[in-house]
């Protein structure tokens, strides 16, 4: 995943529900080849998760998940790519555009 400005959105074929600051998400529609298949999304990731709602492309995603650490900025940058990257093999999420 290159550019900072793509946008995504939650699948809608998913029920998901915050638990204790954990997103526990259910594929509605058989995604994959085991169909009884629960994802638990850490407390980080779960911040993540909540920014992906059709307006938030990466690079803002990356700075409001980074006001919240110390961490390198690079580095958390490159967290979120990899997790949006495995949402988006899991099939949890769209990409539907990118901000110009």
């Amino acid at each position: 995943m290159d550019c900072l400005n793509k946008i995504f959105v939650k699948d809608e074929d998913l029920a998901w529900r915050v638990v204790d600051k954990e997103t526990v998400i259910i594929p509605l529609k058989n995604q994959s080849e085991d169909k009884d298949i629960i994802y638990i999304l850490t407390k980080t990731a779960t911040r993540v998760w909540m920014f992906l709602n059709g307006k938030n492309c990466i690079s803002d995603i990356v700075k409001k998940v980074s006001e919240g650490y110390d961490s390198d900025c690079n580095e958390i940058e490159k967290d979120i790519r990899k997790l949006l990257d495995d949402m988006l093999d899991k099939k949890l999420i769209k990409y539907i555009n990118e901000r110009m």
